[in-house]
């Protein structure tokens, strides 16, 4: 899979958290930490996924989950990767 990250936030800050998934991933440990995205700042994060297939299914997810939120105004509480 192919993703391409586009944005004006701190991409180091996104790289450490990436490279940090994947080392988890390589020693064989589990963690959960708190990530904090600043959504009225300049950031604004957008995802391309190189199959088209996916991108749908992306957009499709990231449009019912706003209409989740909008619904409850309750932030998601966890992810499990």
């Amino acid at each position: 899979m192919k993703i391409e990250i586009c944005g004006n936030g701190n991409a180091k800050h996104l790289i450490n958290m990436l490279a940090w998934i994947e080392m988890l991933g390589n020693i064989g440990h589990s963690a959960d930490f708190k990530v904090f995205v600043d959504g009225d700042g300049n950031t604004r994060w957008k995802f391309k996924f190189e199959e088209e297939e996916l991108q749908m299914a992306f957009d499709a997810l990231r449009k019912e989950l706003c209409k989740e939120y909008m619904s409850s105004h309750k932030d998601i509480e966890n992810f499990r990767i």
